[in-house]
This record gives structure tokens, sequence and C-alpha cells, in this order.
């Protein structure tokens, strides 16, 4: 990246160094959308909300999901760490559903303080992955911002254009030392399609566990912003730490 490509992140905080994530793939297809019964309609499962969701989109994430996540980025505090969401992607009543239920660690990549590279073979393992396991599709992607907040660069904007297009594509945002994560969907403001903070999402878990998802949304750090500028936080410490 040359020096006028560093600029200042278009979206979310404007705090730390610019973040560069290269995905070399042969990018995401987009399958019709079936109806189904989204997790609030769901007799197995139990839904607390994170912060306040907004947009036509609704995103839910799984406690085991954002357990593994967790997990994942804060075993790797000094460089970037990435990999992708898995799950489903459905109308309920004639609204666009994204759900997600389990993760994958990219595996393979080149990291550092502010990038990580997907290369062919770290792509091709992923999708292989979701083959094997059969656990949904690929319906977005999550990397870490160890230290610098919580926001989307020029270069991640660049990914979610080129490789995660699709309306119900999501990305997550995770800075594992602020304690901090943030989602990123496609959302129409003005008649012109971009994207943006989704404001919140849902937490979903078994119904076995009735207080589970609600525990989760406790204890989620959010931060809500909008064209950088903070509007309100949610702090729960997710990450190791308690506001």
């Amino acid at each position: 990246m040359s020096a006028d490509e560093r600029q200042t992140p278009d979206i979310g905080e404007s705090a730390g160094p610019d973040d560069e994530l290269i995905i070399e793939t042969t990018g995401i297809w987009e399958d019709p959308l079936d109806e189904g019964l989204d997790p609030h309609h769901a007799d197995d499962l139990v839904v607390a909300r994170c912060g306040k969701p907004r947009g036509k989109l609704k995103v839910y994430v799984h406690a085991d999901a954002l357990e593994r996540i967790h997990g994942h980025v804060s075993g790797e505090t000094k460089n970037e760490v990435g990999g992708v969401l898995v799950g489903h992607r459905y109308l309920c009543r004639n609204r666009p559903v994204t759900d997600v239920r389990d993760v994958l660690e990219a595996p393979g990549t080149q990291s550092g303080v502010s990038h990580v590279t997907f290369s062919h073979d770290t792509w091709a393992a992923i999708l292989n992955k979701v083959d094997e396991d059969a656990k949904g599709s690929i319906v977005g992607w999550y990397h870490s911002h160890p230290g610098f907040g919580v926001f989307f660069s020029r270069q991640d904007t660049f990914i979610q254009e080129n490789f995660f297009d699709s309306d119900g594509h999501v990305a997550l945002v995770i800075d594992p030392i602020r304690s901090k994560i943030g989602a990123f969907t496609w959302q129409i403001r003005r008649g012109e399609r971009s994207l943006r903070p989704a404001g919140g999402f849902w937490v979903t878990a078994g119904s076995q566990e009735p207080g589970r998802a609600e525990e989760m949304a406790r204890r989620l750090g959010y931060e809500i912003t909008r064209g950088g500028k903070k509007r309100r936080r949610w702090f729960f410490g997710l990450f190791g730490r308690s506001g």
C-alpha cells in the first residue's frame, strides 16, 4: 500500500494505524434466499439484544460463535487475526436475516500489527472446512484491531465491496485490548447503498441455557459509531474488563 493510500478510516473510530487486510480469493457467490423463521420464532433458541440494531437486515450471532471469536482474537493481541462467519441467510416475513452460528479461523495467514493476509491456500482451506462441516455457508467475516479501536478502513471497505458484497454479508471488528466489538452491514440511506455500523445485533443461545444469551449481551463491549463520532456506549467487558 502506498503512502497516498494510507488514509484515515472512513467508518467508525478514527484512532490508531490504518488497517490492512488482503483477501486473495475467487470471491463469494450469492444464492437466492429461502423463507425461514428467525431465532425470535424458534422454540429451541433464546434471544437477547445487544445495542440498538438498525437497518432492514436482522443480524443474529450465536453465543458459541462469539466465544470462539473471543478465544481467537484474545490469544493474539500483538497482530491482527481474522476468519469467516458461518451460518444461514434467509427471509423471515419478507425481511432479510443473517444468522451466524459458527466461525472459522483463517489458517496459515501472514499477519502483522495492522494487517493480516488471506492467501489462496487459506481461502481454499476455509471453503473445504465449510463443505466438510456443513453447518452453513459463509455469511461474512471478522478480524481484530488490537489496541486501535473499532472502525472500517478503506482497505476493509475494499474487501467488503469485492468479496462480501451481498446485502446479507456481515463484518465484525474486534479490539480485544480495548474490549470493543462492532458489526457493520450494508444499508441504504437516502437511496444510496453503503457500509455502515449496524448499531447492534441479537445474541442467541440454546433454550436449554435460558440465561446465556442475555449474559453474553451484558458482557459485550459495544461501541455505536456514526461517521467517526461516538453516539452512545454499551460496555460490559466481554474481553476481560468491566466498565
